[in-house]
């Protein structure tokens, strides 16, 4: 019994981790996609503009797909809840944390520069 609530714990992490980097990778791909073929096709004075607005959007994906990730790693450190995996868990949760955050700042200052 337990080794298949650790095989499951096991594959919701890996679930969870999948979702954030397909998140992050299609987020990517869309965004250049974008912004590319909008760039392509305005004037020089429309380019902030486009470069502000997707700047945004991909900025709101990147923390979306944060979350995920750093649920996945949550959900790893119950499976096995030693000290080791714990710290490393406050560690890789802090970055992570810190990481959204800055980026969530860089967007609203963005957005209040558009207004």
């Amino acid at each position: 019994m337990n080794e298949l609530f650790l095989f499951i714990l096991d594959l919701i992490t890996s679930l969870f981790d999948f979702v954030g980097i397909f998140i992050l990778f299609w987020s990517g791909v869309i965004a250049a996609y974008k912004y590319f073929t909008r760039y392509m096709l305005e004037a020089d004075g429309a380019q902030l503009h486009i470069h502000e607005s997707y700047r945004i959007e991909f900025g709101q994906r990147i923390v979306f797909a944060l979350e995920f990730l750093v649920a996945g790693d949550m959900i790893q450190t119950v499976a096995n809840p030693t000290f080791e995996e714990l710290t490393r868990l406050a560690i890789i949760v802090g970055i992570r944390t810190l990481l959204s955050f800055f980026v969530s700042r860089e967007l609203a200052k963005v957005k209040n520069i558009r207004k």
